[in-house]
């Protein structure tokens, strides 16, 4: 009889002593890496999370160097200060979801346009405004579902989504069940083995299954039903205007509020065609664009966080 039990406990506590050991190792191996490092590629610096659905998030604790900007990550491995989850009486609090362009590539960490709106936007409501920046560059649509989902557990007054042109993606995948995922190894081997081992530590960062545009944004209106929200959709070229507008036709019939920095850099929101629409996009280019990338600069960002901070006050901070 005790020799039926002690050999599956020996077992597990195999399983759970293997697996802590190769945890460490990768603690240790992130850690040296964050020690004022430069970033040459941010996939060196991004982990899987718990579900692969869920996307990814930077390795934790970075202090490195990516284009020549201070580039760091909090313990949950984005982009900002250490959040936290009980919020203070006199915070309005604001989480921002997104990929690259609201996480920052190429700007450092002060300069994000959720970090710069806490200081175009002071108050809202009569209390301090904090931005709390969930992006991860390279997500998906279905990604940030499943990001939102948890990043509405710190109880934010207002969600902003930054919708860029590469989110339209129309490839439906079936939304999978998450596994299981508790403090033990063993104890996560046992509940998950028959669906497959949840091993996320073993993962290679691949970019996992990309859900359709519109059920991913169903999914999140249904998440923000009892909260205030507001999609900002970055429009920058003539190639984007068709996509953009059937998407804003898309948050239009779920119910999501969006506005369009199409009307920041073209008030009229028109499409240009000929010499003038390649006229607009280079200096467009010239001005906002970080050198040899396609990403938004320091300026770009500036401008966002003024256009934000109007809408807001506006329409939601009275």
């Amino acid at each position: 009889m005790i020799k039926s039990i002690f050999i599956p406990l020996l077992f597990l506590a195999l399983i759970e002593g293997t697996f802590r050991l190769v945890e460490n190792h990768q603690q240790k191996s992130e850690h040296n890496f964050t020690k004022g490092k430069v970033i040459d590629d941010i996939a060196k610096v991004m982990r899987p999370t718990v579900h692969p659905s869920q996307g990814f998030t930077l390795l934790p604790h970075l202090r490195a160097t990516f284009l020549d900007k201070e580039f760091s990550s909090n313990s949950l491995g984005y982009r900002d200060r250490e959040f936290i989850k009980k919020k203070a009486k006199d915070i309005f609090r604001i989480i921002g979801i997104g990929d690259s362009v609201m996480m920052g590539w190429g700007v450092s960490d002060k300069e994000t346009f959720l970090r710069q709106l806490e200081e175009e936007l002071p108050r809202c409501q009569g209390k301090k405004v904090e931005t709390l920046n969930f992006a991860i560059a390279g997500q998906s649509a279905i990604q940030e579902a499943y990001v939102l989902e948890e990043a509405l557990k710190y109880n934010p007054d207002f969600v902003l989504i930054n919708y860029v042109g590469n989110d339209w993606i129309n490839e439906a995948q079936p939304r999978k069940k998450p596994q299981f995922m508790g403090p033990s190894h063993a104890l996560n081997f046992l509940i998950n083995a028959p669906q497959g081992l949840p091993w996320h530590s073993f993962q290679k960062s691949t970019l996992p299954p990309i859900d359709s545009l519109p059920r991913a944004y169903q999914e999140m209106a249904g998440l923000l039903k009892d909260k205030k929200s507001l999609i900002f959709m970055d429009s920058r070229y003539e190639s984007e205007i068709t996509s953009h507008q059937k998407a804003a036709q898309l948050f239009s019939r779920l119910g999501l509020q969006s506005i369009n920095s199409l009307e920041e850099w073209n008030p009229e929101a028109k499409s240009l065609t000929g010499q003038e629409a390649v006229t607009r996009e280079a200096e467009f280019n010239r001005l906002y664009l970080i050198p040899n990338d396609w990403h938004p600069n320091a300026l770009w960002h500036k401008r966002v966080a003024k256009r934000l901070a109007r809408s807001l006050r506006k329409n939601y901070c009275r």
